[in-house]
Protein backbone atom coordinates (compact mmCIF):
# COMPACT_ATOMS: atom_id res chain seq x y z
CA UNK A 1 0.00 0.00 0.00
CA UNK A 2 2.78 2.59 1.02
CA UNK A 3 4.80 1.36 -2.04
CA UNK A 4 1.26 1.98 -4.56
CA UNK A 5 0.63 5.51 -3.05
CA UNK A 6 4.65 6.99 -3.48
CA UNK A 7 4.74 5.40 -7.02
CA UNK A 8 1.56 7.78 -7.86
CA UNK A 9 2.71 10.76 -5.78
CA UNK A 10 6.14 10.28 -7.28
CA UNK A 11 4.37 10.61 -10.83
CA UNK A 12 2.27 13.98 -10.03
CA UNK A 13 5.90 15.75 -8.05
CA UNK A 14 7.96 14.52 -11.19
CA UNK A 15 4.96 15.82 -13.61
CA UNK A 16 4.99 19.13 -11.22
CA UNK A 17 1.31 18.74 -11.05
CA UNK A 18 0.46 20.65 -7.75
CA UNK A 19 -3.37 19.64 -8.53
CA UNK A 20 -2.57 16.30 -9.16
CA UNK A 21 -0.74 15.69 -5.82
CA UNK A 22 -3.33 17.83 -3.72
CA UNK A 23 -5.78 14.94 -5.37
CA UNK A 24 -3.79 12.31 -4.77
CA UNK A 25 -3.43 13.05 -0.95
CA UNK A 26 -6.54 13.31 -0.48
CA UNK A 27 -7.90 10.26 -2.18
CA UNK A 28 -5.15 8.08 -0.43
CA UNK A 29 -6.71 9.19 3.37
CA UNK A 30 -9.83 8.79 2.45
CA UNK A 31 -9.89 5.49 -0.15
CA UNK A 32 -7.14 4.02 1.93
CA UNK A 33 -9.00 1.31 4.02
CA UNK A 34 -10.93 0.39 0.45
CA UNK A 35 -8.28 0.44 -1.39
CA UNK A 36 -6.55 -1.54 1.64
CA UNK A 37 -9.55 -3.98 1.40
CA UNK A 38 -9.26 -3.88 -2.31
CA UNK A 39 -5.86 -5.13 -3.12
CA UNK A 40 -6.28 -7.77 -0.66
CA UNK A 41 -8.39 -9.59 -3.38
CA UNK A 42 -5.71 -8.98 -6.52
CA UNK A 43 -2.52 -10.21 -7.46
CA UNK A 44 -0.04 -7.96 -6.17
CA UNK A 45 2.40 -8.77 -9.69
CA UNK A 46 -0.75 -7.74 -11.50
CA UNK A 47 -0.58 -4.06 -9.91
CA UNK A 48 3.20 -4.30 -10.14
CA UNK A 49 3.09 -4.93 -13.55
CA UNK A 50 0.71 -2.08 -14.39
CA UNK A 51 3.36 0.07 -12.43
CA UNK A 52 5.93 -1.22 -14.66
CA UNK A 53 4.27 -0.49 -17.79
CA UNK A 54 3.31 3.20 -16.69
CA UNK A 55 6.60 3.95 -15.63
CA UNK A 56 8.55 2.54 -18.67
CA UNK A 57 5.84 4.98 -20.98
CA UNK A 58 7.02 7.68 -19.26
CA UNK A 59 10.66 6.81 -19.05
CA UNK A 60 10.78 6.12 -22.75
CA UNK A 61 8.93 9.64 -23.25
CA UNK A 62 5.46 8.08 -24.73
CA UNK A 63 3.14 10.33 -23.98
CA UNK A 64 0.31 8.39 -25.34
CA UNK A 65 1.15 5.50 -24.42
CA UNK A 66 1.70 6.60 -20.82
CA UNK A 67 -1.66 8.51 -20.65
CA UNK A 68 -3.59 5.17 -22.00
CA UNK A 69 -1.83 2.87 -19.21
CA UNK A 70 -2.43 5.28 -16.80
CA UNK A 71 -6.08 5.70 -17.76
CA UNK A 72 -6.57 2.37 -18.05
CA UNK A 73 -5.31 1.54 -14.35
CA UNK A 74 -7.51 3.56 -12.96
CA UNK A 75 -10.67 2.16 -14.20
CA UNK A 76 -9.02 -0.72 -13.28
CA UNK A 77 -8.54 0.35 -9.84
CA UNK A 78 -11.75 2.08 -9.46
CA UNK A 79 -13.51 -1.05 -10.79
CA UNK A 80 -11.94 -3.48 -8.55
CA UNK A 81 -12.49 -1.11 -5.66
CA UNK A 82 -16.08 -0.97 -6.61
CA UNK A 83 -16.69 -4.96 -6.81
CA UNK A 84 -15.17 -5.30 -3.56
CA UNK A 85 -17.04 -2.90 -1.85
CA UNK A 86 -20.28 -4.49 -3.36
CA UNK A 87 -19.21 -8.26 -2.29
CA UNK A 88 -18.38 -6.80 1.45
Amino acid sequence: MAADSLFHKTIAEAADNSALISILSLCSELLSSSIELANAYVNTLDIVSEHQAMYDAIEQRNEKLAEKLIRSHIKRAYDRTKFIMAST
